[in-house]
């Protein structure tokens, strides 16, 4: 009977840990197998930070965050990286449709130069993505505005 209840235990720390180990195992795809985690998502801007800060709002006090003064149009755009290399941009219901968004406009991301560069036919710009995955898309881009160069950082977060 005792080497029964011995057999018995070896046998339940054996099954355990096995089960351990195949616990242990990697069962998450590698999210980049389908591309970056920004694809195929729909984004909304959730923030436009500016550095330097200038005065945006026009009462002489520098706005390191331009969100609160950006067009009330421009806040409810929805913005989709496609798989098939499109990139699309959903107005939105605050719209009146007075600036319809180009519909060839493709996209390419340079995974090593962190660049996403967005064409048109005829016109090309290129951001530097500062973070890309499926929660947060942040770019940076660079503005002159009265003579100032600004560094812009414009965050997305999924809708």
């Amino acid at each position: 009977m005792k080497t029964l209840v011995t057999d018995l235990r070896l046998t339940v720390l054996v099954l355990t840990l096995l089960g351990s180990l195949a616990a242990c195992k990697k069962h998450d795809p590698d999210p980049e197998k389908n591309g970056p985690g920004f694809v195929d998502k729909h984004w909304k801007v959730s923030s436009i930070t500016s550095t330097p800060a200038i005065d945006v709002s026009g009462d002489g006090i520098p706005d390191p965050d331009w969100m609160p003064y950006a067009p009330q149009c421009f806040i409810d755009d929805i913005t989709t990286f496609k798989s098939n290399g499109s990139f699309v941009v959903d107005d939105g219901q605050l719209c009146d449709g007075d600036s319809p968004t180009p519909t060839n406009v493709k996209w390419t991301y340079d995974e090593s130069s962190k660049l996403i560069t967005l064409t048109d036919g005829t016109n090309t710009i290129s951001y530097e993505v500062v973070e890309a995955s499926s929660s947060v898309f942040k770019i940076k881009l660079y503005e002159e505005e009265e003579g100032v160069a600004l560094t812009l950082i414009k965050t997305y977060k999924p809708q």
